[in-house]
């Protein structure tokens, strides 16, 4: 694998071409979960601004993560066995492994304490589970941050803080809006 360049320490997450407006309750309270969990999942309606809030909690949680901020856009794959190498494309690391992509994808992350962006999941609840899951296990530094049309896609990841709690009271954690998924993963409904 190449060394890391200067761009990885930065991102890719695109320049803002308007105001952001609005949804600050839920962007606090984004940015506040992803300070306690890795795996944190938006959930919305199309046309929602499911991805412009995770934008803007990223941006605004870049500093956190030394590694920077990576937007891995989804939507355009259309092949299962794809996925990985769209993470290896946002981030501007070529898969030069002969091993599996997955595989090379976890060693090169383990090391890094970065944060993913995997928009537009709900086309790729398989293999996108699988990488989130894989990604988790391996790479403890880095935290994960898809967003979906499709609430149904949660991998087992307490909370930091939580010990393990499998319910929000044992958390007490604000909003209305927070759910626990299966067995403990976070998401916010936008």
């Amino acid at each position: 694998m190449a060394a890391p360049t200067a761009r990885s320490r930065q991102g890719n997450l695109p320049a803002e071409l308007t105001s952001f407006v609005g949804r600050r309750r839920e962007l606090a309270e984004i940015k506040t979960l992803l300070t306690t969990t890795r795996l944190l999942t938006l959930t919305g309606s199309g046309g929602a601004g499911t991805t412009r809030l995770a934008l803007r909690a990223a941006a605004e949680m870049a500093r956190n993560f030394a590694d920077g901020v990576w937007l891995v856009s989804l939507a355009p794959i259309d092949d299962l066995m794809l996925t990985t190498q769209a993470v290896f494309n946002a981030l501007g690391v070529p898969d030069v492994s002969a091993r599996w992509s997955l595989s090379a994808l976890s060693d090169f992350l383990c090391e890094k304490r970065l944060l993913l962006i995997l928009d537009n999941c709900e086309h790729l609840l398989d293999s996108a589970a699988v990488v989130a899951g894989t990604l988790l296990r391996a790479c403890p530094g880095n935290g994960l941050l898809p967003s979906s049309l499709d609430s149904r896609w949660t991998i087992q990841t307490p909370p930091r803080s939580c010990s393990g709690a499998l319910d929000s009271k044992a958390c007490r954690l604000p909003s209305s809006s927070l759910q626990f998924g299966w067995r403990g993963s976070m998401s916010i409904s936008c």
